[in-house]
């Protein structure tokens, strides 16, 4: 039984190894990618001035980079070392 899950096991990562290996070719997979034409519309939407259209452009690439969008705050108390942290989320 162990030799026919490792078999199985081969024949299933190949195929996953070459269609993850393909999914990093895809240029809109990649962060960067996104970004740069992210940033190219919101370019584009301000020289149309389309300011509303550039907001919501700008948001989704804010959201893309993770917390950027966020509104962190580091909250200590008196004593150092205590303290914690919150995030809040923007309104959109």
């Amino acid at each position: 039984m162990g030799a026919a899950c490792a078999k199985n096991g081969a024949t299933y990562s190949l195929p996953r190894n070459e269609y993850v290996h393909k999914l990093e070719n895809i240029g809109i997979s990649q962060p960067v990618y996104r970004i740069e034409k992210l940033q190219a519309g919101a370019e584009d939407l301000s020289e149309r001035r389309n300011y509303i259209a550039m907001a919501a452009m700008l948001e989704q690439a804010a959201k893309d980079m993770g917390d950027f969008f966020t509104n962190r705050r580091e909250v200590t108390g008196k004593k150092e070392g205590t303290g914690s942290s919150s995030s809040t989320r923007l309104p959109p």
